[in-house]
Formats: structure tokens, sequence, C-alpha cells
């Protein structure tokens, strides 16, 4: 949630985190690697449940 939080506060762009989400996600390990449908819509998940709590970098600087 919190690349979908970054990227509704505008310090990502969508296709940066599917750049990044997409190669990890194929690599992890287990019985059955995950379909590019479900990457697909995982991510898309995450990204929708971020947009409802966007984290802008101003606000974690003041934070820190």
């Amino acid at each position: 949630m919190a690349l979908g939080q970054l990227a509704a506060g505008g310090a990502l762009n969508e296709a940066d985190v599917y750049a990044v989400l997409e190669p990890a996600a194929r690599s992890l390990p287990g019985r059955k690697p995950f379909t590019d449908r479900a990457i697909a819509r995982t991510i898309a998940s995450g990204l929708r449940v971020g947009a409802r709590q966007p984290r802008h970098l101003a606000s974690i600087r003041e934070a820190a």
C-alpha cells in the first residue's frame, strides 16, 4: 500500500510502480508462479487502496 500512497501523492508514477513490482512478483519462490493477470490485478489493487490515503513526500520529511 505504501507505493500506492506515494504514487497517489505524486512522488512516483504508476509505470514506475509496475516496473519495480512486476519483476519482483515474478521472482517470488513458490509452488506455482503468478500469472501475468494476477500480478497486474494485485498491483492495480494496491494502487487503488493507496489512492485512498495519498502520502506526499513533504509530510514524510516533516515526520522524520
